[in-house]
Formats: C-alpha cells, sequence, structure tokens
C-alpha cells in the first residue's frame, strides 16, 4: 500500500492535479504520494486564515495553550509512524529523523508555554 499525503489547507485535507510521487533515494522505492497545492489553493488557505485571524486573536492563552499542547502530544503518540515515514522519504538514519520528530514535539511545548507569556505592556488576565 503507498502512502498518500494530502495537503492540510483551511481546515480541509484535500488533493490538488499535481500529483507528486515521492521516492526513498537510497533504494528508489516509492514512499509515498504527495500534492502541491496550486495558486488557488494557497489564496483559499490564505483567506481561510485571515478570516480566523480575529476569532484567534480573542482565543484565551490558557485555550491556546492547551490547543498547541495536544497537537505535541498527538504528535508524540505517533512518533514511531512519523520517524519512520521521515527515515523512508529523506533516506535519513532511524535517530535523525526521530530527533527530528521530537524537535517538532519541542516546538508546540514551547509555543504552548509562551503563548500564556505576558504579550505587552498590560496584563491580560484571561489565563487565570
Amino acid at each position: 500500500m503507498i502512502n498518500q499525503f494530502e495537503i492540510y489547507a483551511g481546515g480541509s485535507f484535500i488533493q490538488s492535479d499535481n500529483p507528486v510521487t515521492i521516492f526513498n533515494p537510497y533504494d528508489g522505492k516509492t514512499v509515498g504520494i504527495a500534492w502541491l497545492a496550486s495558486p488557488q489553493i494557497l489564496e483559499e488557505a490564505i483567506l481561510k486564515a485571515q478570516s480566523a485571524r480575529e476569532a484567534m486573536k480573542n482565543l484565551p492563552s490558557f485555550v491556546k495553550s492547551r490547543i498547541l499542547n495536544s497537537i505535541a502530544e498527538e504528535i508524540e503518540s505517533k512518533i514511531e509512524n512519523f520517524t519512520g515515514i521521515l527515515c523512508r522519504e529523506s533516506g535519513k538514519p532511524w535517530k535523525y529523523a526521530r530527533g527530528e520528530v521530537q524537535r517538532a514535539i519541542q516546538v508546540f511545548r514551547v509555543a504552548a508555554e509562551e503563548s500564556k507569556r505576558l504579550p505587552g505592556e498590560f496584563i491580560s488576565i484571561d489565563w487565570t
């Protein structure tokens, strides 16, 4: 079975008219299929992101932190799968691919903590 890696844009997983086959650089075997986003897909994703800006701005910091931590937890729960995919598509040794996945987890955890920091010259009490 060939893995398919759809584009996540504007809140949905989608495919475009431009599939790309991903090969392992060492053995030439097919790892999976991904899709390149068209200019229209990119534009729609940008517009949806802009429309969510106000809602995200008004989201309490404890909720932002909880969301970011849940992303880190979900990645961590699938660390072996992500590591395997990264090994196959890049040809990296397991140790280094796992380090990259762990780094992604760390980035979300740091962002979760930073989302609770004071954002400016005034103190928002929404975290309480």
